[in-house]
């Protein structure tokens, strides 16, 4: 409902006064006012002001005939504003007669919004109602006017004489003054129910009809009394969300007022299939109790507008990202985050299961952890510059391009593991560690491209064998280039797991700068032909260092060395000849097992070095003759 109110007015001397609206007392008193000046008085919640006519051109006269002089006004409001039935302001005058004098008598008035406060809007309409006779006409320049806080309207009215000759008269005129509050109104929410905050002269929907289809919420709504910001959609249970069992409405339209959203406000909202949002920003700034306050989560059919623009891809560079800002965003398929976005709340992005392209800037200062797109089962291509937290991308089984980018540092436990689709990663040079299983059970990977030199490369620490991009066997890039011939001149260590399984390596020359070779380094790097020198300071060959070494048919030892570690040549099936320099004290088990081509073994060491196990020699079914010192050939046949 809205309130309504009248204000009667007479012409007086050159002079015509109107009203002033202002927030305020509903109940007024009768007051007389004098001729000069504005009118004050209260109604409609709105502070709006009527300015004094001003009176120019031809004469006139009133119907007493006294010329150029009209009656003064008296207002009459001892009515309070609820009692009020009328919906305009009026200056009426009895009567009034025109010179011929031939010009244009006018009456020149303004109305201004005084609120200072946003969303406050005043709506004017003047309109003239009455009898002109036959000789004039009376026309207005703007009839119609919707103020925002500060600004003003212009109105002028025009009497004019048709014939000149003579005078003309206008027995009786009303001219209406329609101020009323301009904002949203209850006609466009006649099936949503409000609750009313006067402290802070905001509104919460708490209820809405269950026929509804299209629902638009609205900035602003008036209560019949004044007008209120809605900020709010009222939550609860699966049975009281506002918009809870509403399985009719197949659009939502949430306007950017709104910066809450209750628990389960759309619960069971199945048919949804348009929800409108003002802005990107707007929407990010609501706070959404769960994730079935999220429109879009309720049904699995909706497209997301802004802007009254269908979005299906998002390019975010705010600080932080909520939980549940885009839960159940279906039509969401690239996501593009900023290194401005520095926070992703768990299940943000829960349910958005069509992202097919994810590009994340290096601002995530906790990683991509498993909550923020574990859910993601489309997603075919990720570019990141944050880290990957343990879990991250676990099991994303359509996940096929992984490109990390510089910011990133470390991928952790698991993060990739289960991408049975991935085929090829991009690693840039800031990457340090790849914590344990990293990507086990990526079996199709098979091309890992090193943005980086090789004394960084090197660097890089992994947890186990499966943390390795290329676990399961494949070809290394550096910078786009394949590697195939491996120098070692300027690193003093390599790591373990260094080139585990890259089987693009053909050749591979160690520097003497080179003062440890971890475990695993060059496991599997079945390709590499020829001879393989060990430099002399090197003190152990650490388990499974070689193993796997196909092709290579001469190991070169130092004379440092001391100890062979487990399996560290196993399997080398190329290797015809071994020297043991005479330092090494210890030899792993299966150290040369399953090497069966091996013909050859010179042991130097005087003292027999100790066997871990019987099963050094496992498997070299083509040995024939093993060379010890002659003085200590004894001892080693006991050793046997």
């Amino acid at each position: 409902m809205k309130l309504k109110g009248k204000l009667v007015t007479l012409l007086s001397a050159f002079c015509l006064v109107f009203a002033m609206l202002m927030v305020g007392v509903w109940a007024l008193k009768t007051v007389d006012f004098k001729v000069d000046g504005n009118i004050n008085f209260y109604t409609k919640g709105i502070n709006a002001t009527i300015s004094k006519g001003v009176v120019s051109g031809g004469t006139y006269k009133n119907a007493e005939d006294e010329p150029n002089k009209m009656k003064e006004i008296k207002i009459n409001t001892d009515k309070t504003m609820n009692e009020l039935n009328q919906e305009f302001l009026s200056w009426r005058g009895v009567y009034l007669n025109f010179n011929s004098s031939g010009e244009d008598l006018t009456i020149t008035f303004s109305i201004t919004n005084d609120s200072e406060t946003e969303g406050d809007l005043v709506k004017a309409v003047v309109y003239f109602d009455g009898a002109t006779g036959d000789n004039a006409t009376v026309s207005i320049s703007s009839y119609n006017a919707l103020l925002g806080p500060g600004e003003s309207q212009e109105f002028v009215i025009t009497f004019h004489i048709v014939d000149p000759t003579y005078d003309a008269s206008v027995p009786s005129f009303d001219f209406s003054f329609d101020i009323t509050d301009g904002s949203v109104g209850q006609d466009v929410v006649s099936y949503l129910t409000f609750e009313y905050d006067d402290a802070t002269r905001t509104a919460k929907v708490i209820d809405c009809a269950d026929w509804v289809t299209n629902a638009e919420i609205p900035e602003i709504v008036n209560n019949g009394i004044r007008s209120y910001t809605v900020t709010s959609i009222g939550g609860g249970s699966q049975s009281t969300g506002a918009f809870a069992g509403c399985s009719e409405m197949q659009s939502i339209v949430i306007p950017q007022t709104v910066s809450q959203i209750g628990s389960y406000a759309f619960y069971n909202c199945s048919s949804l299939e348009r929800v409108d949002a003002t802005s990107l920003s707007s929407w990010q700034a609501i706070d959404f109790g769960n994730e079935y306050s999220n429109p879009m989560y309720a049904s699995s059919k909706e497209s997301f507008y802004v802007n009254n623009e269908k979005t299906t891809s998002l390019n975010l560079s705010s600080i932080n990202i909520d939980s549940y800002t885009y839960a159940g965003f279906d039509d969401l398929t690239e996501l593009a985050l900023a290194d401005t976005v520095a926070v992703i709340e768990a299940d943000a992005f829960k349910g958005c299961r069509n992202i097919e392209t994810l590009v994340v800037g290096k601002g995530l200062s906790s990683g991509i952890t498993a909550s923020m797109f574990g859910g993601c089962a489309s997603l075919k291509n990720l570019t990141t510059g944050s880290d990957i937290a343990d879990n991250g991308f676990q099991n994303i089984t359509t996940l096929q391009d992984v490109k990390l980018k510089n910011g990133v540092t470390s991928v952790g436990e698991s993060g990739f593991s289960g991408c049975g689709a991935l085929t090829q990663i991009e690693i840039a040079e800031s990457v340090a560690k790849f914590n344990t299983n990293a990507f086990d059970g990526c079996s199709l990977l098979k091309t890992a491209n090193y943005i980086g030199d090789l004394d960084s490369w090197l660097s890089i620490t992994y947890m186990s064998s499966k943390s390795t991009p290329l676990y399961e066997s494949g070809s290394l890039y550096f910078n786009g280039q394949l590697l195939e011939n491996v120098v070692i001149d300027t690193a003093t260590k390599i790591g373990a797991y260094a080139f585990y399984h890259v089987t693009s390596i053909k050749s591979l020359e160690i520097g003497n700068q080179v003062k440890s070779i971890g475990s695993q380094a060059f496991n599997g790097c079945s390709s590499i032909d020829g001879t393989i020198t060990i430099p002399e300071g090197i003190k152990q060959i650490p388990s499974y260092a070689f193993s796997s070494c196909h092709l290579v048919d001469e190991i070169l030892l130092p004379s440092t060395l001391t100890d062979i570690a487990q399996s560290a040549f196993s399997i080398c099936t190329g290797l015809t000849t071994i020297t043991i320099p005479a330092k090494v004290a210890s030899i792993g088990k299966r150290a040369f097992a399953n090497c069966q081509n091996l013909q050859t073994i010179v042991c130097l060491p005087t003292e027999v070095p100790t066997m871990v196990e019987a099963t050094a020699l496992q498997t070299c079914t083509n040995l024939t003759a093993i060379y010890v010192p002659e003085e200590k050939v004894d001892a080693y046949k006991g050793a046997t």
